[in-house]
């Protein structure tokens, strides 16, 4: 009987193969490898995906589910709705390609919002950085129509938040979706831009007011260049600092 490397390890011990047990894997070996962990990672995106929806630009945002998810792990997986972001044997060409799945596998498994527990936490975290408390907080001790009152009220806060932080990026140059320094302190400062501005952000056709979300993007590209030029002239001063040390 033919005895298999993977034979009796969980997801997680084939995950955690450092990268040299895995080049011992041959094709066959590699294809049982990649069904194990294949299945256990497309059942994740499937659960994620029932609490979002796709933007008409194909991106995934949370949807009104009572449980409201960041969708960064959905979004990296399927590159913001442009593929299916499934695993498997199937979608392989050769063994080289099945290592690629393994790898990207690992990288989604990883990630905190990859489940949806660990998506909920990823958007309460980032609620309170951003607004100073969670949808839940705020909500506590209120009647249902408060609730739904204060939940709308977030994730309109929410979608005003991350378009005009997308559209700060742009002004910088940036990819909209591109990972920058000071990401949180950016998001945060406009966070706060948008509760202070809280009741005027919804144009006449209940939409987001583009002309708002503007001055909230350039406010935040003006804060971001002020972030990096203290994180350059940090720098100056460091590199000053020891070019005295190297002349004693």
């Amino acid at each position: 009987m033919t005895k298999w490397l993977v034979d009796g390890l969980t997801v997680d011990q084939i995950l955690n193969l450092p990268f040299q047990e895995l080049n011992k894997f041959d094709e066959r070996e590699m294809s049982r490898a990649l069904r194990t962990v294949a299945l256990a990672a497309n059942k994740r995106i499937s659960k994620l995906k029932k609490y979002a929806v796709q933007t008409a630009e194909g991106r995934y945002e949370p949807s009104g589910a009572k449980k409201q998810i960041a969708t960064d792990a959905l979004n990296w997986v399927t590159q913001d709705g442009k593929l299916p972001g499934k695993f498997g044997v199937k979608r392989s060409t050769d063994r080289n390609d099945m290592y690629k799945q393994l790898g990207k596998a690992r990288q989604f498994m990883n990630m905190k919002s990859s489940t949806v527990s660990g998506a909920v936490k990823l958007r309460q975290d980032r609620e309170k950085a951003i607004f100073g408390k969670t949808r839940e907080q705020a909500a506590r001790n209120k009647t249902k129509a408060e609730k739904e009152a204060i939940y709308r009220t977030f994730d309109t806060n929410s979608k005003a938040m991350w378009k005009a932080y997308r559209r700060a990026l742009e002004l910088d140059g940036h990819d909209p979706h591109a990972l920058v320094d000071d990401s949180e302190k950016i998001q945060s400062y406009i966070g706060k831009e948008v509760v202070n501005y809280e009741g005027q952000i919804l144009g006449d056709d209940g939409k987001l007011d583009e002309k708002v979300i503007d001055k909230f993007a350039t406010s935040g590209y003006e804060y971001s260049l002020s972030l990096y030029e203290t994180r350059q002239a940090a720098a100056v001063e460091d590199l000053n600092t020891q070019a005295g040390r190297f002349k004693q």
